[in-house]
């Protein structure tokens, strides 16, 4: 009985989590399945009193404390306050495709391109969702076209792709409860395996690249291993039968990559030590995939040694119309490492830089209850390197290198929705201020979370960018006198000092995984029974 009136909501929406569940309830024993309704019944109505479920992503936020397999896949999952900023600076007003965008017709709205290559939960395309209805009040739309706009945007305009299967289901199930009043159907969000079948290497969205094996096109097997081996897509009703494609035109990409790298700083002589393929079982198969991704990059921008990151920026970079946006989630070393180079002048060549986010905030969230830690430093969660927010505009071959570029540095990274939205909105208000000063404080009330420096495009190079070392532009001012001029400016005075570089007066020790590394390290492995041994290689 519980099993037909289950079958029921299938035919409303939300096909890919009430489809698992009824699978989960058939396979459940009597006894306890007779008790699952009383007890979720009991749980639903904790979580709605406390008024949880109203948050951002809540769903998200269960199934990232639930995974096990994040450190296998890379996969960094964005905090909701860092979504909150990111698809707030995005689709600002300054977004051409936005502003001739009709928020009040369906059919506009629908033939938006917006991509998330490495959706996860569907994070970053929830808080672009949200932020329709906004600007459909603002198009003095009315109730009865809200609906269709955002089932227009759903089926049509927003397109995620993902590693994890549970995440894609995840991400088209939280995405249809956008719009409750009706079906969701034909969803572009697609699974993208990341292994190797019939000898083909599947690289995720990479195999979008024009270099990949693939030439760009993905073939990808069905979600479930029990259907068979055919591309899937999701919807809010069922799971269609569907070949994976990318749009080659997109409006905007929205993306927190993996960061993945392989081996050490440099090149591959330093180490041969990969941590990429980790979730690949198979040598031989990680190999393959190895060879096939180091050819997919190799004409382009991106790099191994760089990270995935990288990659997927290249990948956005490809499929990216003119006037549409980037938006990314990155290490911080992309602004300042060597190996992220050739990424800095992809950006300053093609695009007018918008924004740079970086935080200095120095808290430190241990880790606690099988709750990972986290540094402030990070806008995702379980993340404990620096990253930055990344937005530009693409822009004509012709056009000049004029543009201003916003280098936010926070002092305090927000913890909830309700300040980051406080946040952006103080970035917005202050964008203008660059013509006639350096630099703005971002506050909030009577607190200081920041400041904005305003640098001109055409002096930044692919060197590194120190604009965001410091949090006070003072010190960003004296390294910038230093490096240009070797001169330290001291109240009204210059000093002139003898700069040199680190490699001229030492050298570097070898990486750590040079001797860590059981394949290539400095020490080898010794396996022993003497019980007066440790069994340590240095032993």
């Amino acid at each position: 009985m519980l099993a037909e009136q289950w079958r029921g909501l299938l035919e409303i929406n939300c096909w890919p989590i009430f489809a698992v569940a009824l699978h989960s309830l058939r396979k459940a024993p009597a006894y306890w399945a007779a008790l699952a309704p009383g007890t979720s019944r009991m749980a639903a109505g904790k979580v709605a009193e406390g008024g949880v479920i109203r948050r951002h992503d809540i769903a998200g936020r269960i199934f990232r404390r639930l995974l096990d397999a994040r450190k296998f896949l890379a996969t960094n999952y964005t905090t909701i306050p860092a979504a909150v900023i990111l698809a707030g600076l995005a689709p600002d007003r300054k977004h051409p495709r936005w502003d001739r965008t009709d928020w009040d017709d369906s059919a506009s709205v629908g033939s938006l391109r917006i991509v998330d290559p490495a959706c996860g939960s569907g994070t970053l395309l929830m808080a672009v969702v949200q932020d329709v209805p906004k600007r459909h009040r603002h198009a003095d739309g009315s109730g009865d076209t809200q609906g269709p706009v955002i089932k227009a945007l759903l089926e049509s305009a927003l397109y995620g792709f993902d590693v994890v299967p549970a995440a894609v289901h995840l991400a088209a199930a939280t995405l249809s409860m956008s719009e409750t009043k009706q079906a969701i159907s034909h969803m572009p969000i697609f699974w993208m395996p990341h292994d190797v079948r019939e000898g083909r290497p599947r690289l995720r969205s990479l195999d979008f690249l024009p270099t990949s094996p693939g030439k760009g096109k993905a073939q990808f097997m069905q979600l479930f291993p029990d259907h068979e081996a055919d591309p899937g897509r999701m919807s809010g009703t069922g799971e269609w039968i569907h070949d994976a494609f990318m749009p080659e035109e997109c409006d905007l990409v929205i993306a927190n990559p993996p960061y993945k790298r392989a081996g050490g700083p440099g090149s591959a002589e330093n180490t041969d030590w990969n941590p990429l393929f980790g979730s690949v079982l198979s040598e031989s198969d990680a190999g393959l995939m190895r060879q096939a991704l180091k050819k997919t990059l190799g004409p382009t921008s991106g790099s191994l040694y760089a990270g995935l990151g990288s990659a997927f920026l290249v990948l956005g970079h490809e499929r990216l119309r003119v006037g549409g946006r980037l938006a990314f989630v990155l290490p911080a070393t992309a602004l300042t490492g060597s190996l992220w180079g050739p990424i800095r002048k992809l950006l300053l060549d093609h695009y007018r830089i918008d924004w740079v986010v970086v935080s200095h905030d120095p808290r430190n969230r241990s880790a606690r209850r099988n709750l990972p830690g986290r540094r402030f430093v990070a806008f995702s969660e379980s993340t404990r390197i620096a990253e930055t927010l990344i937005v530009a505009t693409r822009t004509p071959p012709s056009a000049g290198r004029d543009g201003m570029v916003r280098f936010v540095n926070l002092r305090r990274n927000p913890d909830e929705p309700i300040d980051a939205l406080g946040v952006t909105r103080a970035l917005l208000a202050s964008r203008e201020r660059g013509s006639s000063a350096q630099s703005a404080e971002i506050t909030l009330g009577s607190s200081v979370w920041g400041e904005t420096r305003f640098v001109q495009q055409g002096e930044l190079d692919a060197r590194p960018w120190p604009h965001v070392a410091f949090v006070r532009s003072r010190l960003t001012e004296v390294a910038l006198d230093l490096r240009s001029s070797g001169e330290l400016r001291v109240d009204f005075k210059r000093v002139s000092l003898s700069i040199r570089t680190l490699r001229e007066i030492c050298e570097l020790g070898p990486y750590e995984m040079q001797i860590k590394n059981p394949s290539s390290g400095l020490f080898s492995i010794v396996e022993t029974e003497d019980p007066t041994r440790s069994g340590h290689p240095a032993s």
